[in-house]
């Protein structure tokens, strides 16, 4: 899946985007626990999008991530 490879590439600087579930920042292993199956949307944020909305932790890149709610 290409959403696990995405946190092993660091950016031009060599740190890692941050990644956000759902509006919560999360680390690199909550991340890989996360199925594909539960995800509904992935968005990418860079350059000034990124830190616009998540200030000093978008510098580097966001990766969000939507699950799917179950009703």
């Amino acid at each position: 899946m290409l959403l696990k490879k995405v946190d092993n590439q660091s950016g031009k600087d060599g740190i890692k985007p941050a990644f956000y579930f759902d509006g919560v920042k999360i680390t690199e292993k909550e991340m890989k626990a996360i199925s594909s199956n539960d995800i509904e949307l992935i968005n990418i944020l860079k350059g000034e999008n990124a830190i616009k909305k998540y200030h000093e932790n978008g510098k580097s890149g966001v990766v969000e991530i939507k699950l799917k709610h179950k009703n």
